[in-house]
């Protein structure tokens, strides 16, 4: 999914000014050189990933009540086209765990950190400054998140959760089992506490989809979620055109049946259950999934 949000720097994410030094690339790395202050890059690293941590923090802190531990997802701005395996090896050496690649293996990688992989990038960088031929740092241009904002499918985007509750699909980012399930217990108790549930769930080996019942407050804390990839209305919701509201009324419908259902915040079974299981994602999930975990430094 990473490969269907835009290949920017987030907001607030100071991108390192730099230039690639022409030539191409030779036999001993397929790396490109980048001129740049690898000390005043080594500092803009350490501040960006500070900041990462400290957002994960304030989020942990913010959802406390629920046991919620973020995984340490982030981005990877890239500065040139990188080759997979190698790339994924490199990250793997400083305790990096590839999630999802871009198309093209360029624009931004989505990697969790394990413990202590902002330390081990920092050394990374140091000895990228003593040295004369390009590494793996090279290609890095900087850190940082997604937009809750730009998690936001186009049926959402035109058409905003005006009032009540409305059955919302909900792609989260395929870690490993015993990860996703530290996930959903918390993410069960938060959909429950806002006064919506969860409908369904739909699992495969590189995707993972949850249908979650959601007004526009517990759409923006889900959306704000950094596990999440992508939130819209399920196709058979209706999505334009003059069947929209229509479509929109008979989702809420539905939903409202799955409710009456099941125990509010625990997915519906059986004869109970929302008729409309969740849509696979028109990506066919990530590029290159890691599907083990998340990490292991989470606040």
């Amino acid at each position: 999914m990473a490969d269907r949000q835009e290949r920017i720097p987030p907001g607030g994410a100071a991108t390192f000014k730099s230039r690639r030094r022409g030539g191409g690339r030779n036999r001993s790395t397929p790396y490109d050189r980048v001129d740049r202050d690898y000390g005043e890059f080594r500092r803009a690293a350490a501040r960006m990933l500070r900041g990462l941590d400290d957002g994960r923090r304030a989020d942990a802190a913010r959802h406390a009540r629920y046991g919620y531990r973020p995984c340490p997802i982030f981005r990877i701005n890239l500065t040139q086209r990188v080759p997979y395996a190698r790339f994924k090896k490199s990250l793997e050496s400083v305790n990096v765990e590839t999630i999802s690649s871009a198309t093209g293996r360029s624009g931004y990688w989505v990697v969790a950190g394990g413990e202590g992989h902002a330390g081990r990038l920092d050394r990374q960088i140091e000895r990228r400054a003593a040295s004369h031929g390009p590494t793996f740092v090279d290609a890095i241009d900087s850190f940082g998140e997604a937009d809750p904002a730009k998690k936001l499918g186009p049926s959402l985007e035109r058409h905003p959760i005006a009032g009540g509750f409305e059955p919302v699909d909900v792609e989260i980012w395929r870690l490993g089992d015993d990860a996703l399930e530290a996930l959903m217990g918390p993410l069960r108790m938060m959909v429950a506490d806002s006064g919506g549930w969860i409908t369904d769930t739909y699992r495969t080996h590189d995707t993972f989809v949850a249908q979650i019942a959601c007004d526009a407050a517990l759409l923006s804390t889900v959306a704000a979620l950094r596990e999440v990839v992508r939130v819209d209305r399920p196709l058979w919701a209706g999505t334009d055109g003059r069947t929209d509201d229509r479509s929109r009324r008979a989702a809420r419908k539905i939903a409202a049946g799955s409710r009456a259902a099941c125990t509010r915040g625990t997915p519906a079974a059986g004869p109970g259950a929302s008729p409309h299981p969740p849509t696979r994602p028109a990506s066919g999930g990530p590029a290159h999934a890691a599907g083990r975990g998340c990490g292991r430094d989470a606040a």
